[in-house]
């Protein structure tokens, strides 16, 4: 497994953000912190409380797990690099989502000597998260006991209708074409009636078989399958980034849907993440619906991280949004914020 993949931070690595570039921002010239692989960002506009500010974005959207900066940096160095790379576009905000309260970016960017002392780190997100460093009969044993029930009943009908297989797909050789019907499942469900499934995107497409393709030979991809006599009846589809796996995408045969097959696959699937040694935790990713909730052992943020620049428009901006803030959270705030509700 190569360096990429061990450090816990594959979705900041080339081969990802090549792929997010190339797919989501291919008209949109990048602004890297230095050489080689040091943050590369996105340049554009923006407003805080009203004010125009020019902004460096980190490259995430909602395809993106999480997000987090590479290598060892100082936060003396990244002063330095901050500084030139205003010279090369003169932002006056750097904003970073979907950053864990661990990651390596929060860590250096909230130690920056004066004058980048600007920041604001607030959870923005949420991620239901299952715990598999604890004992798997603990772990299911505590389930709601409604949910235990009804996936008894639901996987006993479906073995009364066929054969009934739990697998992962990854691990044959016809793990793509796997893969293409796992996506035509998930567009034939409520993500193809609501436009947002891979399939019917070809950028979004060609994103995912990039990085698919790239974490399928590294070893950490795992596309579990649910069939009944060979018809695919729900899929989920994982990525190991460390000691964590991510469920990016899940999938299920509507016309199956009173058999939960969605659930019956994800305790298949989770007897074998439990049996990982090096595994800590299942990510289900945002949002918090109630489906995951009932499976998670916990909630975990999701957080956004601001740096205002020096300058006067980025401390208007900073010193603007905080006084908002406490503003919103006041007495007063709320007063006026529910009278703006009764008289629209």
């Amino acid at each position: 497994m190569s360096n990429e993949m061990n450090d816990g931070q594959a979705f900041a690595g080339p081969t990802w953000l090549g792929a997010w570039f190339a797919a989501f921002a291919p008209d949109a010239p990048p602004i890297v912190l230095g050489q080689g692989t040091h943050p590369r960002l996105l340049a554009g506009h923006t407003r805080v409380v009203g004010l125009p500010l020019r902004v460096l974005r980190s490259p995430t959207n909602d395809h993106t797990p999480r997000y987090d900066w590479t290598g060892d940096l100082s936060p003396d160095a990244l002063a330095d690099r901050l500084a030139a790379s205003r010279r090369a576009f003169a932002w006056d905000l750097l904003e970073l989502d979907l950053l864990t309260p661990q990651s390596n970016a929060a860590r250096v960017l909230v130690s920056l000597p004066e004058p980048w002392r600007r920041t604001d780190l607030r959870a923005r997100w949420e991620t239901p998260v299952i715990d598999l460093n604890q004992a798997a009969d603990a772990y299911f044993a505590g389930l709601p006991q409604k949910l235990r029930a009804n996936t008894n009943r639901a996987e006993n009908g479906l073995r009364k209708a066929g054969e009934l297989i739990a697998r992962d797909l990854a691990q044959g050789d016809d793990w793509l074409t796997w893969l293409d019907a796992c996506l035509a499942l998930e567009g034939a469900g409520w993500k193809g009636e609501a436009g947002g499934a891979i399939a019917q995107n070809d950028a979004t497409r060609a994103f995912y078989l990039t990085v698919l393709q790239h974490f399928h030979a590294m070893g950490v991809l795992r596309l579990y399958g649910l069939t009944l006599d060979g018809e695919l009846l729900a899929f989920n589809l994982l990525v190991r980034d460390g000691h964590t796996w991510f469920g990016l995408k899940t999938g299920y045969a509507q016309d199956w849907a009173k058999y939960s097959p969605g659930n019956v696959l994800l305790r298949h699937l989770l007897k074998e993440l439990f049996a990982d040694d090096g595994a800590h935790a299942l990510d289900m990713l945002d949002p918090v619906t109630d489906w995951k909730r009932r499976w998670a052992s916990r909630i975990e943020p999701r957080l956004r991280l601001r740096l205002y620049a020096p300058g006067w428009r980025g401390g208007l901006a900073y010193h603007a949004e905080r006084f908002a803030r406490r503003l919103y959270q006041s007495p007063v705030g709320q007063r006026l914020i529910r009278l703006a509700r009764r008289y629209p």
